[in-house]
């Protein structure tokens, strides 16, 4: 399921498209350049400055000889924040075709890390030889332990729009109060994640400890691993734009990318049995969505002050992890899931020429 905010987004979005005038015309070659030319004539540049939080997950498992127990490691990187510096321009060489590019990078250092080696046992309750109980284990951690996460974002988008629909006011045939584009393209999304400062925070079960050489709770010293996580895919998406008055409106914009591609590569430095050029990759399929809502104001013909909320998502099941160990040897297990989210307040403006 998507996330609650994506369901509110979509309702939004829905909520724009549902105000428009009751006489509607679609239109595909329009006979007047300025009902196609509003907001700009051939070239608009932008900069946006999205303040956001992110977040990555990836979750790996491995059965045991014992059907229905597993064993396997959740990584969660949270609390990724970042003021996102976007830049982009639209060029328009015809009336009803315009093509988008964005690019934003920016870095972060305030991140914390969560790292769970679990064993997950529904209906079952094992007894260790240290004489800890798991009582029906469900994703249950036998190790936890944080760390301090720096690293950078990056996300770019290349789009295509095709203005396919047109609302004309009721008062004024000339004066179009709505549109409505289809776009197709392009989307990649990056987070480079740096590790360090790790501290044990649980580790309950005294032969784990001893069976994986687990540090004692506090500090440990040494960690500097990374793991950078990529999403890119084709892109299927929505363009909304909703007059309020000659100075104000609203846009909607929604992607979605649902065969996209995901790979993560890491690098764990404590690891000795691991080499580290890299350590192991994910590969997976998943799905991507993105969207923003916003409100526009035009002090001047062509200039554009804008402030809203956007947001990326991605996610998918049912990959590959491969591991390279340091003798040569390369094993793989289930990628059980990996996620990416990114979301938060923008405000940004546009020249129009």
């Amino acid at each position: 399921m998507l996330p609650s905010r994506l369901s509110s987004v979509a309702v939004v979005l829905a909520c724009l498209l549902a105000c428009a005038p009751l006489r509607a015309e679609v239109v595909f070659l329009p006979s007047k350049k300025q009902e196609w030319t509003k907001d700009f004539g051939t070239l608009k540049p932008g900069y946006k400055r999205w303040f956001s939080t992110g977040r990555d997950m990836f979750r790996i498992s491995m059965p045991t000889s014992v059907d229905g127990i597993s064993m396997g490691s959740t990584l969660d990187y949270q609390k990724m924040n970042t003021a996102m510096d976007i830049f982009s321009a639209e060029v328009r060489p015809l009336r009803y075709l315009s093509f988008e590019f964005q690019y934003g990078k920016n870095s972060f250092n305030s991140g914390q890390g969560y790292d769970h080696d679990w064993i997950h046992a529904p209906g079952f309750v094992i007894t260790s030889p240290s004489g800890y109980v798991y009582n029906e284990p469900d994703h249950e951690d036998w190790s936890e332990s944080v760390s301090v996460l720096s690293g950078s974002t990056r996300l770019m988008m290349v789009n295509g729009y095709l203005r396919v629909l047109c609302y004309r006011s009721k008062e004024d045939e000339e004066t179009i109060t709505q549109s409505l584009d289809l776009s197709l393209g392009y989307i990649w999304y990056d987070d480079k994640i740096r590790m360090r400062e790790g501290t044990q925070t649980e580790r309950p079960d005294a032969y784990m400890n001893w069976l994986y050489g687990l540090p004692p709770i506090g500090p440990f010293d040494g960690l500097d691993s990374s793991y950078d996580v990529h999403w890119d895919g084709l892109r299927f998406g929505l363009r909304e734009t909703s007059e309020f008055t000659p100075t104000l409106h609203a846009e909607g914009v929604l992607g979605w990318a649902p065969f996209a591609r995901y790979e993560g590569i890491g690098i764990w430095n404590l690891r000795t049995d691991f080499r580290h050029d890299p350590s192991f990759r994910h590969d997976a399929r998943g799905r991507m969505l993105d969207f923003s809502v916003s409100l526009v104001y035009k002090p001047i013909k062509y200039a554009s002050l804008q402030l809203g909320y956007m947001g990326c998502w991605a996610n998918a099941h049912s990959g590959t992890d491969t591991t390279f160990f340091a003798n040569g040897a390369e094993g793989q297990t289930s990628l059980e899931q990996v996620k990416s989210q990114r979301f938060g307040f923008f405000g940004g403006l546009s020249v129009g020429f």
